[in-house]
């Protein structure tokens, strides 16, 4: 800066180093120098030349030389001049769009639109120049010959456009210079009139210089070439494309998510000094622990990384004009996600150390398609009726549960072959039972000859049944090949090596043989017919004989890809992998079965710890532990011998914790041997409920118990296997029985048979429904809990949360039956069945459970009818009377709703108390006289018979026979009164108790008219009787006053209740 706008001062480029001895730059004597500036123009013409001053001078100022050039005229100016192709708004196309800057790249509709100075006339010519290393001279033709330009089309003014001549066919052209006369314009372009110009233009292979990179329009006049105006405008920069940029996947891992190798190979334009690998898509390509080896024209080459991540990769790598590079990068981890890669690759070249890199060459291109991932879940084997695939030659059906990361088409082939071990291996039946089938098992793939299609298979494989699979590692999404793979995919049948295999089989065809005669194979391809959504869980069936023995079993592997394009014509080009294994190993185990073993269990209620006894037998497995699974929800202790006779020191059960899975081995150094010929027995904990279905168990020798349990390593190791009998879970017998009357108090009675002694110190414990109003030991209307079978002096404690109550009898409680009875009051409304539940628990001193029963279910809550039935009341039996008279009072609390047509009267048994056939008698407390019929007496109970077409009224009802005097009070003393409906009605059988004691099904013990039972406590005739009658247990609102005589006969009443003579 001087100050003077036309004057311009330069110094030699020089950077100040107190280290460096290097003197400045100079500017030499006799050494010829090029000073390139760019300068503005006057804003008027100039039709003359003007000289130019030159000075130099030393650095202390003092002038050295001076000279002066001849300048140039100033001429006219375009009034516009612009092109197209920049971003943004394009003004012919009328889009927003991209600059398309990449070299050898087609321009579409590139547009020169520009408005002279002043008029030309047909005479006049015009003169476009290009950038030099822009190419408008048409390819193969010669320079400045008739039809030598790219093409070109006149779009305005109108008139030259719709010429019939062709407005620019005139033109001719000289590399990137074009001479366009006006001949064929057929009209004078005004001046400031816009003219557009469209060209088949495409950008060269690299971009001018930068003091080169500029468009140059001029006008000249027809005679005499004198120039009249002309304009300029800046050009774009070019970047230099890749020759033959590809990326393949190059490693033996394929599927998604694998650590592996991919191969990059372009050809350079210019020199370069780093490289920039960048991944666009699918995103997910992680370069962290990458390592790069490079062939640069047949140089070896390792490349310094200078970069390296998620998607990207930065690499210092030297290379000259026009090499041609193979990059191969090892450790790349591919992304999750499958799908076709596209890439951006740039070169770099260091210029020198204080400015950054400049850019060189570029290109964005579709790479290798990255495929999905085959995930095999669990294989299922079945061989005959045994549900695993067993070693030594024999058939199995085996079911691979698998799903791919990568969306599925119909026309995909799923190939699958073996690898590892050829002699003794697995082989698949081609018996057209190889299916593959969706979710809900509906088929989606089948065995490719068994659907008349041709199979693909790659030939020249050592193996018979040419198993090796076809490669993929170049193939790209778009159908191109990225590189040449090894070998090429053929469809059978084929010939190579002087043989012909077999379309079906896979196998050699020998003379005088039947294609197919073996029908094994150890490759086999099935097509798919449906569109299967990427992660949809696919199940493969494939019949096969297994390994011989367990050494060839471990070699083999098994390789599932998908292919896509395999059935095209032309295979080679089309064919790229869309998913694969890898060969990865599966869960597959195909062990020795067993001897089948006998589980016996005493007693298997829930929620309980039983004993469990097995016989183990390892045969010739010599495996270091047997492995127990129990069904889901089953729980082994941690330590969970019981123990054995002469089992070696320091043998163990040891449970998994969080698991239904339990170990065994001999010692803490492992072995089987010990359990072979006797019974083991361990300790499990049973669950609360089992899901319906398989009830089996499973045992398994292993090799390794250190392995974690469904890993592919522990599934390998399995030896032996083998599946018992398991059990379901036996809640202990039990019932509970009480009339459900709304709003009553009741004694429920309550059996349970245990199937163990309840030893000194335990306890039972009844958890009860909370839609109960009351259950406790003791109330004001019924009394006390009677233990009956329980023995005397039953210790008992309320639990309010959860309801019920605690009971301790005194000693030990034998097994077997037992009854008694619990105070309680009845719900109100009837409530779910799920809440409507009893819980019974029969515990140890410390609170652990010996017996349970669960889901009890409670009584369905009768509405419409509100009664009680007392406790009973008796006479003594004194001195050798025979006989006693029994009273059951019945109270009406409210007028009832409904009918009742029977009150059914059973006595207790074993033994059972027999009723004496001489009558009985009903009297009425207060209230209308009860709508008696009829009444049918035997010695096993007593039947009123009732009026159903009048409903009952509050009343008090005392109804007296008499029983036999027993030998012995009887074991379950418990009374039952039921109430019956109209189905009576129809018989007298159908108002039935059929036992004496509540059974676990109620409709083996109750008669269809049976609508509700009371239970109550019995008593010993021998004993005396309660001193009074109870309490009323609901109250009326309201009664009618009572006569004198009815008053007088109530009183009667109440004495006999009460022990006078009746």
């Amino acid at each position: 800066g001087t100050g003077d706008q036309r004057t311009i001062r330069v110094l030699p480029r020089y950077v100040f180093n107190e280290v460096d001895p290097t003197p400045p730059r100079t500017i030499r004597r006799t050494s010829l120098y090029q000073l390139i500036a760019f300068v503005t123009h006057p804003s008027s013409f100039r039709d003359y030349q003007e000289p130019w001053l030159m000075e130099s001078y030393t650095p202390q100022g003092e002038q050295l030389d001076i000279g002066n050039a001849m300048g140039y005229k100033v001429m006219r100016v375009f009034r516009e001049f612009k092109h197209n192709n920049v971003d943004g708004f394009n003004i012919y196309s009328e889009t927003i769009g991209k600059q398309i800057i990449q070299g050898r790249q087609p321009i579409p509709d590139f547009v020169i639109e520009f408005a002279l100075a002043d008029n030309a006339y047909p005479t006049d010519y015009l003169m476009l120049t290009a950038p030099p290393t822009f190419r408008l001279q048409r390819d193969g033709s010669a320079p400045w010959s008739p039809s030598s330009c790219i093409g070109i089309t006149i779009l305005s003014p109108p008139k030259a456009a719709a010429s019939k001549y062709g407005a620019g066919s005139p033109a001719t052209c000289g590399y990137n210079i074009m001479r366009l006369p006006l001949t064929n314009f057929m009209t004078t372009l005004q001046g400031g009139q816009t003219v557009e110009m469209k060209f088949d233009l495409s950008n060269p292979e690299i971009s001018s210089h930068e003091w080169e990179n500029f468009w140059i329009f001029e006008q000249f006049k027809g005679e005499g070439d004198k120039l009249l105006s002309s304009a300029i405008m800046a050009g774009w920069l070019v970047i230099p494309k890749l020759w033959n940029a590809n990326c393949a996947l190059t490693g033996n891992l394929k599927a998604a998510g694998e650590v592996t190798t991919i191969t990059l190979t372009y050809r350079g334009v210019q020199a370069a000094s780093e490289v920039l690998i960048q991944n666009l898509k699918p995103t997910g390509f992680d370069f962290t622990n990458s390592f790069s080896r490079a062939v640069i024209s047949g140089r070896a080459s390792v490349p310094q990384i200078m970069i390296a991540g998620k998607d990207v990769l930065r690499l210092v790598m030297l290379v000259d004009r026009y090499d041609n590079i193979t990059l191969n990068v090892e450790g790349v981890r591919l992304p999750l996600k499958p799908g076709a890669s596209q890439w951006n690759v740039t070169t770099f070249a260091l210029i020198d150390w204080y400015s950054p890199p400049e850019l060189r060459d570029a290109d964005v291109f579709v790479g290798f398609a990255v495929p999905g991932r085959i995930s095999v879940h669990k294989v299922d084997g079945k061989t005959g009726d045994v549900n695993a695939g067993l070693l030594g030659a024999r058939d199995s059906e085996l079911t691979f549960f698998l799903n791919s990361s990568a969306a599925l088409e119909p026309g995909d082939v799923l190939q699958i072959a073996l690898e590892g071990a050829s002699q003794g291996g697995f082989v698949m039946r081609l018996d057209g039972s190889a299916a593959l089938r969706g979710p809900t098992g509906e088929p989606v793939g089948a065995w490719g000859c068994a659907t008349k299609m041709p199979e693909v298979l790659r030939p020249g494989s050592a193996d018979a049944s040419g198993a090796n699979p076809p490669g993929n590692a170049s193939k790209g999404a778009n159908g191109s090949n990225a590189s040449a793979a090894s070998g090429a995919l053929a469809v059978l049948p084929w010939t190579t090596d002087g043989k012909t295999y077999d379309c079906c089989s896979g196998f050699e065809v020998v003379s005088g043989s039947t294609p197919c005669d073996k029908k094994v194979a150890r490759l086999l391809a099935l097509r798919l017919f449906a569109h299967i959504p990427a992660g949809t869980l696919l199940a493969l069936q494939v019949s096969v004989k297994t390994p011989s023995n367990r050494t060839t079993f471990l070699l083999e592997r098994w390789r599932m890809t998908f292919y896509r394009g395999a059935f095209e014509d032309s295979v080679e080009d089309s064919a790229f992998m869309v998913s694969t294994n890898d060969a990865a190993r599966v869960p597959l185990s195909v062990v020795t079965l067993l001897p089948t073993i006998l589980m016996l269990v005493p007693y298997r209620p829930p929620m309980v710890r039983v004993p469990v006894t097995m016989n183990f037998n390892p045969l010739d497995t010599n495996a270091a532990a047997f492995y127990i699974e129990a069904p889901p929800g089953f729980a082994f202790p941690v330590d969970c011998f019981v123990g054995v006779a002469d089992m070696p020191a320091g043998s163990q059960c040891i449970g998994l914790k969080g698991t239904s899975r339990a170990q065994l081995q001999c010692g803490p150094q492992g072995g089987t041997s010990c359990f072979a010929a006797r019974n083991t027995t361990f300790k499990v904990d049973l669950p609360s409920a089992m899901a319906p279905g398989n009830i089996d168990w499973y045992v398994e020798a292993v090799a390794d118990p250190s392995l974690l349990p469904g890993s592919i390593e522990a599934l390998q190791a399995i030896l032996g296997w083998t599946q018992p009998v398991g059990f379901r879970i036996d809640s202990m017998p039990s019932r509970v029985i009480y009339a459900a009357v709304a709003g009553v108090a009741v004694d429920i009675a309550i059996s349970f048979e245990s199937r163990i002694n309840l030893t000194d110190g335990g306890y039972i414990y009844i958890v009860a429904p909370t839609v109960l109003k009351e259950f406790r030991c003791g109330n004001d209307e019924r009394g006390l809990i009677q233990s009956l079978t329980l023995g005397p002096d039953v210790e008992c404690k309320f639990i309010e949360e959860p309801l019920g109550v605690r009971l301790r009898p005194q000693g030990t409680l034998p097994a077997g039956l037992q009854v008694l009875t619990i105070p309680a009051l009845t719900a109100l409304t009837d409530p779910r069945p799920e809440l409507n539940m009893f819980e019974i628990y029969l515990r140890d001193r410390n609170g652990t459970n010996l017996e349970v029963a669960l889901r009890i279910p409670g009584e369905h809550v009768v509405q419409g009818v509100r009664l009680s039935i007392w406790p009973l009341r008796w006479v003594q039996a004194i001195n050798f009377a025979t006989t006693v008279q029994v009273t059951v009072p019945v109270e009406i609390l409210d007028d009832a709703d409904i009918s009742l047509h029977g009150l059914l009267v059973v006595p207790p048994t074993e033994p059972r108390l027999r009723v004496v056939p001489d009558g009985v008698q009903v009297d009425t407390a207060y209230g209308a006289a009860l709508p008696l019929t009829g009444v049918s007496i035997n010695e096993d109970h007593v039947l009123l018979r009732l009026d159903g077409s009048r409903k009952l009224q509050r009343g008090l009802y005392l109804i007296r026979f008499s029983i036999y005097v027993p030998e012995a009070e009887p074991r379950f003393n418990l009374w039952q009164v039921a109430l019956c409906n109209s189905s009576m009605a129809v018989s007298e059988s159908k108002c039935s108790l059929n036992s004496g004691l509540p059974s676990a099904d109620r409709s083996e013990e109750r008669g269809e008219a049976v609508m509700a039972v009371f239970a109550l406590p019995g008593f010993n005739p021998k004993q005396e009787g309660p001193g009074k009658l109870p309490r009323v247990a609901a109250a009326s609102t309201a009664h009618q006053p009572v006569s004198e005589v009815a008053l007088l006969f109530t009183l009667l009443s109440i004495c006999a209740l009460c022990g006078a003579p009746g």
